[in-house]
């Protein structure tokens, strides 16, 4: 798979970042520096070397890159790890995406093996059984089995585990599929992934979200980095798994239930359906 020849970057998260905004204005211009090197690493959202290396990879002199990489340490702004003059940087939300469309690929790919192993097996299985029929048969017996054909049942079970099976279905846009499965070994790796964040809620917030903005929705091809950045966000504010939801979410919630029940009457009358709007 080629890689993406982009990253998303929002001027928002950006700005309400305490942890970057409390840095210099040098370390901040590192910084963003170090994150166009890490999204061309090898391996993407870390940057490795020694200090000399990684200052003429940046363009900056060692000694603003070390004050930079102190301050970046301090404030945490991502994971710094030194040993003698080489230093490791991680950007912990590139390096986390980055592992979920590795995952991502590996288990499509596992998939489409096992597809393709039981395909070649269930047609061996059905394959008719061809007779040869002696000189000593009468012609009688011959015109009565000739077209005989032995039907192999299958009984073979669907080996499909649990993990495999539909959590959620995200309706989709454009001419391929209308719906993305996410199964429960997907919201399993993600709530590995985002600890912080009621994964299975945000699902069904997604869900909604996209049910109520039909000209936003996704492909199937950026579907994924859809939910990994809605549920980024979410880790990166805190996640609030478990714990108790706004008032005013659940005020958006019950409006956008009101439009949808009012849409469906007045569709079952015969009006003009009204617009949703950017539901929840």
């Amino acid at each position: 798979m080629g890689k993406i020849p982009y990253f998303p970057f929002y001027p928002g998260d950006w700005r309400r970042d305490t942890q970057v905004q409390m840095a210099s204005m040098s370390t901040r211009g590192v910084w963003f520096e170090m994150l166009c090197c890490m999204f061309d690493a090898p391996e993407r959202g870390k940057l490795m070397g020694s200090y000399t290396e990684i200052a003429r990879l940046l363009g900056c002199p060692t000694g603003v890159l070390k004050r930079a990489v102190t301050e970046i340490k301090r404030y945490k702004i991502g994971d710094v790890t030194e040993c003698n003059d080489s230093v490791t940087i991680i950007n912990r939300r590139m390096y986390r995406e980055q592992k979920v469309r590795n995952d991502t690929r590996l288990r499509v790919q596992r998939h489409r093996e096992v597809k393709a192993r039981n395909a070649q097996g269930n047609e061996s299985e059905t394959a008719p059984i061809s007779y040869s029929y002696s000189d000593s048969y009468s012609d009688s017996n011959k015109e009565k089995n000739k077209d005989k054909v032995i039907i192999v049942p299958n009984d073979k079970k669907d080996d499909r585990s649990g993990l495999d099976v539909a959590f959620i279905s995200i309706p989709l846009k454009g001419k391929g599929k209308k719906e993305f499965e996410v199964t429960e070994g997907v919201v399993t790796e993600l709530q590995e992934l985002f600890p912080s964040v009621d994964v299975r809620q945000k699902l069904r917030e997604i869900k909604a979200w996209n049910i109520s903005n039909p000209s936003r929705q996704k492909t199937s091809r950026g579907i994924m980095t859809h939910i990994t950045c809605w549920l980024s966000r979410e880790q990166d504010r805190g996640g609030g798994r478990g714990g108790r939801r706004d008032q005013g979410d659940d005020n958006s919630i019950d409006r956008w239930l009101q439009k949808r029940r009012l849409a469906e009457q007045k569709a079952r009358e015969g009006q003009d359906v009204p617009d949703f709007g950017e539901g929840v």
